[in-house]
């Protein structure tokens, strides 16, 4: 120290008062631009943020309308052609309105519950249209109900989003204030909304108890379970000490309990909010925001990272089945893997950082709900399912795969891996039915592979 105090001084007799309080005010001026900037880049990112939002809400407040719109039709129609494709159209803006549900930042117990109405709104669609395609005897008045009942639940949802967007964009509420608070400022907001309809967003989905309708699938989608959960309980205190030793950190803070479709804690660790499940201490769901400059590693050891990491938990028989590279991180999702069929309805979706390897973001409810053992069987052989594709396919690979279906039941397919010239399709036979379940397109993009 008494060096450098010595050498300041030789440097201001060399260069004069007047020049070093220049020099002073020169590395005062680079500072402050230096922060000005970060500043600067932090606003522009926070104000991309919350544009992304808006547009996301925007664009969700819209496909609610238009469901609604369209159920509305549902109800006067007597023409099944037309009745046809406004089911389509229903099954079609819920599934994009579920889509863009989950780019919002709320919290998984407002999410849920209006995620669980789409779904079923979607899954009566679809099931209305099969029936009316296989010339089923349908129940008229139950059907007229049933739509009823389901219009009744939109509108609601449609009037409560509508007002939340005022809120937002006129009342000056920011997205990062509902993200932090959660459920309470989003519930008090809902509130001063509209007293006189529902009070709250999830009020409208507390007391419905489900549809009645012939159809295989419908009971178990209204009282849907997890299956990879026991009744063990945990605590707080419980969950705190696990991840610390999973995350290993000290830097653990309980924040609130969530009660949904399936009990929650969540917890802040570190810089990341962590949800695990109350029943057995399973990850749920881990949502960091921090920002990507650049990219250091290459795809693969940021999917033996995404590996390791799961292991941590216990998840270990999964397979990777699709990537996509964006903003210098990688998404990954993987699926259960049983006696060497893949599962693609126990999925899970880890986004890793490309600059150091950390896991950013995992969504691991699929596997939570449907992971389980199952009793595979296939009815019929592999050369007679593949006698129902275009021979023209020039097939690849053959495995089997069970596959969830629109009314989120999951069939035992063959899966054909095939190409058509320079195209890839993924093609789905039914092992009882022999029916094609489902067809993808296989794209290769500079991110990775994408099924359409």
């Amino acid at each position: 120290m008494e060096k450098f105090e010595k050498l300041v001084i030789r440097i201001k007799e060399k260069l004069g008062d007047k020049k070093v309080g220049i020099i002073y005010f020169a590395i005062i001026a680079i500072i402050t631009l230096f922060f000005m900037n970060i500043l600067k880049g932090y606003k522009i990112e926070r104000q991309e943020r919350e544009d992304s939002y808006n547009k996301a809400l925007y664009n969700f407040i819209g496909d609610i309308s238009n469901i609604k719109n369209e159920m509305l039709k549902l109800k006067i129609t007597t023409n099944d052609t037309y009745t046809l494709t406004t089911l389509a159209s229903v099954f079609a803006k819920a599934n994009s309105s579920i889509s863009n549900l989950s780019t919002l930042p709320l919290s998984p117990n407002i999410t849920e519950k209006i995620n669980m109405y789409l779904t079923q709104t979607s899954d009566y669609s679809y099931t209305l249209m099969r029936a009316i395609l296989n010339s089923q005897e349908l129940k008229e008045d139950d059907i007229r109900q049933n739509i009823d009942l389901l219009y009744n639940k939109i509108d609601e949802l449609d009037k409560a989003l509508n007002s939340l967007y005022i809120q937002i964009n006129e009342k000056g509420i920011k997205w990062n204030e509902l993200k932090e608070e959660g459920d309470n400022i989003l519930n008090d907001q809902i509130t001063d909304i509209d007293s006189t309809t529902s009070g709250k967003i999830i009020k409208p989905f507390t007391d419905y108890e489900g549809i009645i309708y012939d159809g295989a699938f419908s009971n178990h989608i209204l009282s849907l379970k997890p299956k990879s959960l026991s009744d063990r309980i945990i605590s707080q205190e419980e969950g705190e000490s696990l991840l610390k030793d999973k995350f290993e950190t000290m830097n653990v803070q309980f924040i609130e309990e969530l009660n949904g479709q399936i009990e929650l804690y969540k917890y802040k660790v570190d810089e990341n909010e962590v949800y695990i499940t109350k029943q057995d201490g399973k990850l749920y769901q881990m949502i960091g925001n921090r920002k990507v400059e650049e990219k250091k590693i290459e795809s693969k050891e940021a999917i033996d990272n995404a590996k390791e990491f799961l292991k941590k938990w216990n998840i270990e028989s999964i397979e990777q089945t699709y990537y996509q590279e964006m903003d210098n991180t990688l998404t990954i999702s993987f699926a259960a893997i049983q006696d060497n069929v893949i599962c693609y309805s126990d999925l899970i979706k880890v986004k890793v950082a490309l600059d150091n390897g950390k896991i950013l973001m995992v969504e691991a409810n699929g596997y939570i709900f449907n992971n389980h053992l199952r009793v595979i069987n296939p009815v019929n052989t592999e050369q007679t399912a593949k006698e129902k594709i275009n021979p023209n396919l020039n097939i690849e690979k053959t495995r089997l795969a069970l596959i969830p279906t629109e009314s989120k039941d999951e069939v035992l397919c063959y899966e054909f891996l095939g190409s058509i010239e320079d195209k890839k399709f993924l093609v789905y036979i039914n092992t009882a039915s022999l029916i094609t379940e489902k067809i993808y397109i296989l794209l290769d993009t500079q991110g990775g592979t994408l099924a359409i």
